[in-house]
């Protein structure tokens, strides 16, 4: 199947391209914790994680068509999916953003598709989504599965994406962690929680490479919708500054999109996953001309604003 290996012929060829970005390999310097450090990074997390699920039993208990009054304002619907906002004195470039209702799909494999341990999985899983995924790096692996942690995965990462090519790009170096928990109901649940990782080896990079950095506080929770292993429950709560960057609710609404078509992305990942060849055996690179048709039909946004800021930060 020609796809996979489009996919991973691609991220090899923006890897390693002359121009500007993808950014060098040795771009960004190593990424040493101590063990206070990552203590500190655990327990943030956790108290996010407990603290979303106190806001998701809340949510819950408005019943199953779940009615938001002021100051949170209705941005509509698209398929099971319901999203809402609540903005900022600063307008809708700094507003707070949630996504609820039904999707397709285990909600372990939505765990599954964002777990990424090395910097070409991270930008596959970004480019099937987005579509215009510029590069992306993992700088630190915490804790991987083979960690032996009660949670997933815990580490920090750094993504850059142009929705167009008249768009300034944007960046985002957050702090990611996935875990597997319980409700307050007892219900098992999935947890996906990203927020700014404000370190010295993840500088901005506005004046030197004109990049808008861009900054996310947000929490999913995913569990299984009822008896069925087919559907999951999902709800999402984002922070956002979208860097001075105006966003409208047609933004949004393609956010919604994209989360009714994610059990297209998860098996295409998964159809990837099959069909990846070694890095030795990668087609030669004339087959570089066939890439950008393909981008065309995967760009499945036209242009997305990047969740963005919390309060919370990560400091070194």
């Amino acid at each position: 199947m020609a796809w996979p290996r489009l996919m991973a012929l691609q991220w090899r060829i923006t890897r390693n391209d002359a121009k500007t970005f993808p950014l060098p390999d040795d771009f960004f310097p190593a990424v040493e914790l101590s063990d206070e450090q990552i203590q500190s990074y655990e327990t943030q997390v956790n108290i996010i994680v407990r603290n979303a699920l106190l806001e998701y039993e809340r949510h819950e208990a408005k019943g199953a068509y779940p009615i938001y009054g002021s100051p949170w304002v209705s941005v509509g619907t698209e398929g099971s999916l319901t999203a809402i906002r609540q903005e900022s004195p600063e307008g809708l470039s700094r507003s707070e953003f949630r996504v609820y209702g039904r999707i397709s799909g285990n909600y372990r494999n939505f765990m599954d598709f964002h777990y990424a341990e090395t910097s070409e999985q991270l930008f596959e899983w970004n480019q099937f989504m987005f579509g215009y995924t510029v590069d992306a790096v993992v700088l630190k692996n915490i804790h991987k599965r083979s960690s032996g942690k009660p949670h997933e995965y815990l580490g920090i990462k750094w993504t850059c994406l142009q929705p167009s090519s008249f768009s300034r790009k944007r960046d985002m170096c957050y702090l990611e962690y996935l875990t597997y928990t319980k409700d307050e109901l007892g219900r098992h649940v999935g947890v996906r929680v990203t927020l700014p990782a404000e370190i010295d080896q993840c500088p901005d990079l506005y004046r030197t490479l004109k990049v808008k950095r861009v900054k996310t506080h947000s929490v999913t929770i995913v569990r299984p919708a009822g008896s069925s292993s087919d559907a999951t429950q999902f709800f999402a709560m984002t922070e956002n500054e979208f860097a001075g960057l105006s966003v409208s609710a047609k933004n949004f609404r393609k956010i919604m999109r994209m989360h009714n078509d994610m059990s297209m992305y998860v098996e295409s990942k998964q159809i990837s996953k099959q069909g990846m060849m070694s890095k030795a055996n990668w087609e030669d690179m004339s087959f570089v001309a066939t890439l950008d048709v393909i981008d065309d039909e995967v760009a499945v946004l036209d242009e997305k604003p990047q969740p963005s800021v919390a309060s919370t930060r990560i400091q070194e």
